[in-house]
């Protein structure tokens, strides 16, 4: 039997009839450990979405024990060693490395600068990757540099690449209550690991 090391702190969404759907969360682990107190229907993803009763990915309830582990995937991140300002942002990661990113994916960045600190736990989507420039040649990006719907225009401060800086991927957890019950329902969910 394995034990697991937590990682984080527990979150904790209401389950009702309709569709009730988290804040980003910095994906630091591959695994998602839900507890409920009802019947709960549960999806996690790279964005909010609407649950219906017919098809959904996980279904975790009381009369199971109400403990699941998830497996999520494994959190994508990447240094950041310069940050073009703009009404859409470019983010330039490290010669030699690339974009483990893909288009239309919910990201957050994590900066020692605190004006380039964006969206972290209050965000309902993350920032949005664009595109990603995979030009070739002596001038090419090589998938190392990535634009994001982020406006960073207003920042007046210039990106200091001695602060370290990353961008990590985010998820969210949608949950819908499974079966009708009279009685409040919660789902409890926290990052762990396997140790």
């Amino acid at each position: 039997m394995s034990s697991i090391r937590t990682i984080g702190t527990v979150n904790q969404l209401t389950v009702e009839n309709t569709t009730r759907s988290s804040f980003a969360n910095i994906h630091r682990s591959e695994i998602l450990r839900c507890v409920t107190t009802g019947s709960t229907i549960l999806d996690v993803g790279n964005q909010q979405k609407s649950l219906s009763l017919v098809n959904f990915p996980f279904f975790i309830s009381t009369g199971s024990g109400g403990i699941s582990n998830i497996v999520i995937g494994k959190p994508k991140s990447q240094r950041v060693v310069n940050i073009t300002k703009g009404p859409t942002t470019l983010i330039d990661f490290p010669e030699g490395t690339g974009c483990p990113f893909g288009v239309g994916d919910s990201v957050c960045v994590l900066s020692g600068q605190s004006t380039f600190d964006a969206p972290q736990t209050s965000s309902t989507t993350g920032l949005i990757v664009l595109s990603i420039n995979k030009t070739a040649g002596v001038n090419g990006y090589y998938s190392t540099r990535m634009e994001l719907d982020w406006d960073t225009s207003a920042i007046v401060d210039t990106f200091d690449p001695n602060y370290w800086t990353e961008v990590r991927s985010v998820f969210f957890v949608n949950v819908r209550e499974g079966v009708p019950s009279p009685f409040s329902n919660f789902i409890y969910y926290q990052q762990v690991q396997n140790s």
